[in-house]
C-alpha cells in the first residue's frame, strides 16, 4: 500500500502540541523569524563563534527538534540580526 507523501509533510504554520514545564498540554507554532532571533541571542550572549549555526552537530540537533521546519541560516544572513541585536536600544 502506498502512502501519500503530502501527508508526511508538516506544515510549519500549523500549531503543534507541546507539553509545558508544569505538564499541561499547550500548542506551539513555529516561527522562523523568532527562531533566528533566538539563535542570534544565544550566539551573542554565550559568545559563540558566528559560524556556530553551520556546524553539523548543531544542524543535527536542530533537525531532531524541529524536523525540516527550521532552515539553518549561514553566518551571512544572520549579520543584520546580529547588528540589530547589538545596537543600543533608544530610551524614551
Amino acid at each position: 500500500m502506498k502512502k501519500c507523501m503530502k501527508k508526511l509533510e508538516i506544515d510549519p504554520s500549523q500549531p503543534q502540541l507541546s507539553r509545558s514545564s508544569l505538564g499541561s498540554i499547550t500548542t506551539f507554532r513555529f516561527n522562523q523569524d523568532v527562531a533566528r532571533e533566538e539563535l542570534v541571542r544565544f550566539i551573542v550572549l554565550d559568545e559563540q563563534p558566528f559560524t556556530f549555526s553551520e556546524k553539523e552537530t548543531f544542524k543535527r540537533f536542530i533537525k531532531k527538534l524541529f524536523g525540516d521546519s527550521f532552515q539553518t541560516p549561514s553566518k551571512i544572513p544572520l549579520k543584520p540580526i546580529f547588528l540589530n541585536f547589538t545596537k543600543p536600544k533608544k530610551r524614551n
